[in-house]
């Protein structure tokens, strides 16, 4: 690891702890998946790492491979039978000796050598619980598909960030845990809901330095959908009604729910929540506003919606054939992107919107076809 600090002084470079699971890669033909994970790890300028990898009792020569980079010294490797990923984190989180701790999977590896020592730094100066940050996909052949902004605003329905850009303070996680009996997917997600609702504060890191890597399990739509609806229901059942938690996984948010749990978040996030909803003054948080551009950019629309009718989160729209088979996805972001893909992953039109009012067309997603300003008098 180099040794060159760029982010604040030495003593803000308390110990972290990085946690991996494995089990049996070799198998799954995921050895370079795992060795470019590691050196990622060990590639990063932060100079205090602590890496732990929890094995579930491999037998293929995961292992021996392992063993490579523990005799380097890079690696603390711990093997024993367990029930899942979820529950190989929490035992490496009873194991880590650093003040953060951060989840890589063996298939996922940090891309840009600084992430971890700008996600320390800020979460020392701004005293944060946890950090998050953008994160670049990848299909399993490590072809891009696209990049993903951090969207904590809307995290009651959507999955705010990508789980390994995230750094938890260690203490926090031993109070949390994942709840590795009731999710095989969504525990992360889970994990982060409840530390969001009980007023936890989050950091946002504007470096994208980690690459994940779709397929396995997370590529399980129907069981995605399953423990989503279980959480909402789980947490917000009790103010809305299960029958409306059920529809949120299609960002249909009744409006009181925004309301209800604005006085549970931190500010911070509040904040963000305020970017696409806003509780109309002077009305006792009768009504809520939401948010939404129009075709001038930057113009703000306002719609007010009643407490009972539901409010539509317009983050990604997906179009399937037979229900199943991915034809065009829209992701729309709040810095004013829009990209559209065909059969859900190519990347083929993206719009950009710019706070000085031009608005530029790529095909593909990057070949500059057209741009113009749009005024107003």
């Amino acid at each position: 690891m180099n040794d060159e600090m760029t982010y604040g002084p030495a003593i803000c470079r308390p110990l972290v702890t990085v946690i991996t699971a494995t089990y049996n890669l070799l198998a799954s033909g995921r050895a370079e998946n795992i060795r470019q994970s590691l050196e990622s790890v060990h590639s990063q300028t932060y100079p205090n790492i602590e890496h732990l990898v929890i094995d579930g009792a491999s037998t293929d020569g995961t292992l021996e491979l392992l063993r490579e980079y523990e005799q380097k010294g890079w690696v603390k490797v711990h093997s024993a039978p367990d029930k899942g990923v979820y529950d190989a984190f929490n035992k490496g989180i009873e194991l880590a000796q650093g003040k953060y701790c951060v989840f890589l999977n063996s298939d996922d590896f940090w891309h840009d050598p600084h992430g971890m020592e700008m996600s320390v730094h800020l979460l020392e100066i701004g005293r944060g619980d946890f950090s998050y940050a953008p994160a670049t996909y990848i299909r399993p052949d490590g072809v891009e598909v696209y990049e993903r902004d951090p969207d904590v605003g809307a995290f009651f329905c959507v999955v705010p960030c990508n789980h390994q850009t995230m750094f938890y303070r260690t203490e926090l996680l031993r109070e949390y845990r994942y709840d590795d009996e009731h999710y095989r997917l969504a525990a992360d997600y889970d994990l982060t809901t409840r530390m969001l609702l009980s007023g936890r504060k989050g950091v946002f890191v504007p470096l994208n330095f980690t690459t994940f890597r779709e397929g396995g399990i997370s590529g399980d739509s129907g069981l995605h959908e399953k423990e989503l609806t279980q959480i909402y229901r789980r947490y917000y059942g009790p103010i809305i009604g299960n029958e409306a938690a059920n529809g949120m996984y299609q960002w249909e948010v009744p409006a009181r729910l925004l309301t209800s749990i604005a006085s549970l978040v931190h500010p911070d996030i509040v904040e963000h929540m305020k970017r696409n909803f806003e509780v109309e003054p002077g009305r006792d948080a009768a009504m809520v506003t939401l948010r939404q551009k129009n075709e001038i950019p930057y113009q703000l629309v306002y719609d007010r919606v009643e407490f009972d009718k539901p409010v539509i989160v317009a983050q990604q729209a997906f179009l399937r054939l037979f229900g199943v088979l991915p034809l065009w996805k829209t992701v729309s972001r709040s810095n004013g992107t829009l990209k559209h893909y065909l059969f859900g992953c190519l990347p083929f039109w993206k719009r950009v919107v710019r706070g000085d009012g031009i608005s530029r067309h790529y095909l593909f997603s990057f070949i500059p076809i057209c741009s113009y300003k749009a005024t107003r008098c």
